[in-house]
């Protein structure tokens, strides 16, 4: 068994025999100067504990636990439990090695670079009173990176940047309860980024107030500066508040962001209008919102009329060739106009000379009328046969 120096040790040996037929429970400790008793129970009375074993924490817990508590390089050796019960007796050994925090040594405890750079850190581990070699491993948020190595290992970074940077740990170990680990910081310093200008109104009415506010990141911590129209410098702060706008703060605002790696900028504008003019304007513009509205309604109106008016014509136009009304001659007026019996009544033939006469269009030249004639004849010449 591997403990750590300054920890407690707890010891259990286990039995099956009832408690009240064990005659002897002892406990001895054996090193290379020899062996010395630690405690004995006689039966189940009390336990004894035997002072001249040299070892301050020792405890005995019923029926076979032995603890020592907060040991060092005195508790290397072998602890016996020898039990005499009425089958026999019955001993058990346990060697206990008492190894100390290895040491680790790394080449910082911080580091500082540039973007850009390389870094390398060498991490060596020395055993305390452990035999053979110890790992050695670099942890970074937890994670392992690169491989364990023996007695010592160096952390290689290539082209560090801002991502690069935290705290690196360097763990040296040899059983799982002996190890011990430090941390480096790895600071990577970058000039500023593209900042983040927000002007929280870029339009204002004269009078009111308006905020604007610069950020960006760099390592080391940039310093800010905010130009108004690229002449005059408002502030050397992240953040600018005008309380009471007026026409001549309406422009360009340039934030600038700087530090000793380099610097970087953004503009953004601001515009002021007269509260009156403003008002106007949103009047104006509700308007005409209202008015588009109103006549997107009405062509929306007169579409759907059209469509539902096309719909009922071919509707009845079906239904009517699908059942048509016979219509007789009697009312037909177009059959009763081609009535060749009443064709030849006097009174159709005086109106239609009449009114051919009237008209003064009627002649012997004119086609209709020859065409006419032509006609008569025929019926004077059909009523003669008959």
């Amino acid at each position: 068994m591997v403990v750590v120096n300054g920890s407690d040790v707890i010891i259990a040996w286990t039995f099956d025999d009832p408690i009240s037929t064990v005659f002897v429970r002892h406990w001895k400790f054996r090193t290379s100067n020899g062996t010395k008793n630690l405690a004995y129970i006689f039966r189940n009375q009390n336990t004894t504990i035997v002072a001249r074993s040299r070892l301050p924490g020792v405890e005995i817990i019923k029926p076979g636990m032995l603890v020592l508590k907060n040991v060092d390089f005195r508790y290397n050796g072998t602890y016996r439990f020898y039990l005499l019960t009425p089958s026999g007796s019955f001993t058990s050994d346990v060697t206990v090695f008492v190894a100390g925090k290895p040491t680790v040594s790394v080449c910082s405890s911080a580091i500082v670079v540039n973007g850009g750079e390389n870094v390398t850190c060498l991490c060596r581990g020395q055993g305390v009173n452990i035999p053979g070699l110890v790992n050695v491993t670099w942890f970074k948020d937890g994670a392992q990176i690169g491989k364990t190595e023996s007695q010592q290992n160096e952390l290689i970074l290539n082209y560090v940047n801002e991502r690069n940077s935290g705290n690196y740990t360097c763990r040296v170990q040899k059983y799982v309860e002996v190890q011990n680990e430090t941390s480096v910081e790895l600071i990577v310093e970058y000039p500023p980024e593209k900042p983040k200008f927000r002007i929280f109104s870029r339009t204002v009415e004269l009078g009111k107030s308006v905020a604007m506010i610069c950020t960006a990141k760099a390592v080391p911590e940039p310093r800010y500066i905010i130009v108004h129209n690229n002449i005059e410098t408002i502030s050397n702060d992240r953040m600018f508040i005008i309380d009471v706008v007026n026409k001549s703060h309406a422009g360009s605002y340039q934030c600038i962001a700087e530090n000793k790696h380099g610097s970087s900028s953004k503009i953004d504008n601001l515009t002021v209008v007269d509260s009156e003019i403003n008002q106007s304007f949103k009047d104006d513009f509700g308007k005409v919102w209202i008015v588009v509205f109103s006549v997107s309604g009405f062509v929306v109106g007169v579409l759907f009329s059209h469509i539902l008016a096309c719909f009922l014509r071919r509707f009845r136009s079906r239904k009517s060739q699908s059942n048509p009304e016979l219509q007789t001659p009697e009312d037909n007026t177009n059959y009763q106009n081609l009535d060749i019996t009443k064709m030849n009544a006097p009174e159709n033939c005086e109106s239609l000379t009449m009114n051919v006469v009237s008209n003064g269009e009627g002649s012997e030249n004119d086609p209709t009328y020859a065409q006419l004639n032509t006609i008569r004849n025929d019926e004077n010449n059909y009523q003669a046969l008959t």
